[in-house]
């Protein structure tokens, strides 16, 4: 792989900084949604402001207020009395009790808040990534060959790393993995590592990327430094990498199990909220709907998701997620969405298989 200029990204990444506030917390206040749009009115220091509906979810979670919680007050009161919770719950979470600012970054072409996250006292900023990166090249005779990220405190930014001297795994007929690389990502003020491991996909030449995270530091003191660097030779080899055993087994469990209908929901609307994909694309990848459609034809409604097969096993969907991480020409090479969706994709590779008793009418499955 060409080894590429770690000056020349770090010019290009630093230079798309988008503008942030650090606030307290509690001083966050919800004004309600824009029309039928996921974009909310909020009140900040006495600015009034929008935000997309990742910043409201990301405040959600550190505020703790689940979807649940939300489904249940907008029935009973509306989109107020969410509002409300927010503020009410919000009101508790000041800086003082949780030690915690929040960080607000804003896009200057919109005026949109378009990422917010919670930081302690120190902040790693996105071009202080960068020396980081460069003492790891020294240290473990590693190489940057593909960094991802789009404006830093928006999309984060992934640099990977590859060794000049890889080693490689067959775990089934036309799937071998090759490893001796990992990952450095800046993301939410934090910088973590993690294993690399190439997928090669032999029927046509694709290499897909499988990152995990293994380490994360909030600061650049010495101690955090060196922790950063000891997670490294521990994640070289793949035979004996644990998080490469651990998504081994994942694999093959994966080839033999099928999706279910809940499974392939949760796909789709990644695709299409997260990753913003065309609705047709989205389900040309995870045909959620025709699916439904399908088992509205036998005459089923009201099946239970999660205990309903789709068409396609957990393989297929996560293939479909890995190959248009890193394969779509709709995306430029350096979109941060290749590598939200090979995250995405991992952790849903990950998560708990729902292996119950099933409804099926595909048989199989593709």
């Amino acid at each position: 792989m060409k080894s590429l200029d770690l000056e020349v990204i770090k010019k290009n990444a630093v230079g798309t900084r988008l503008p942030y506030k650090l606030v307290d917390p509690s001083s966050i206040r919800f004004e309600g949604k824009v029309g039928d749009e996921d974009d909310i009115y909020i009140k900040v220091q006495g600015v009034d402001l929008l935000a997309n509906a990742d910043v409201i979810d990301s405040l959600d979670e550190y505020y703790g207020i689940s979807d649940r919680q939300k489904n249940n007050v907008e029935a009973a009161l509306g989109e107020t009395g969410v509002s409300a919770l927010r503020n009410y719950l919000g009101a508790a979470a000041s800086e003082s009790v949780l030690g915690k600012k929040m960080a607000l970054f804003a896009d200057p072409n919109t005026k949109m808040v378009v990422n917010a996250f919670p930081v302690g006292d120190t902040l790693i900023y996105p071009e202080q990534f960068f020396p980081v990166a460069e003492m790891m090249m020294g240290k473990f005779n590693v190489y940057p060959t593909k960094f991802h990220g789009g404006p830093a405190e928006r999309t984060g930014m992934t640099l990977v790393m590859e060794s000049r001297n890889p080693n490689t795994v067959t775990i089934a007929p036309g799937e071998v993995f090759q490893g001796g690389g990992f990952y450095l990502r800046w993301d939410k003020g934090a910088i973590d590592v993690g294993v690399f491991i190439r997928r090669m996909v032999c029927s046509n030449g694709a290499v897909i990327s499988i990152p995990r995270q293994m380490g994360m530091i909030q600061n650049l003191s010495q101690e955090s430094i060196n922790r950063l660097m000891d997670v490294v030779p521990t994640i070289l080899h793949l035979k004996t990498a644990a998080p490469f055993q651990d998504y081994q087994k994942k694999a093959l469990l994966a080839m033999e199990t099928r999706a279910s209908l809940s499974e392939m929901q949760m796909v789709y609307r990644l695709l299409k909220d997260r990753a913003v994909l065309p609705a047709e694309e989205a389900a040309r990848l995870a045909p959620f709907e025709e699916d439904m459609n399908a088992y509205a034809e036998k005459g089923y409604a009201g099946m239970n998701l999660r205990n309903t097969m789709s068409s396609m096993n957990v393989w297929t969907l996560y293939n479909n997620l890995t190959a248009y991480a890193t394969h779509s020409t709709a995306w430029g090479e350096h979109d941060g969405r290749r590598d939200l969706l090979m995250n995405a994709s991992l952790d849903f590779l990950n998560r708990s298989r729902d292996i119950k008793t099933h409804l099926d009418i595909f048989g199989k499955g593709k």
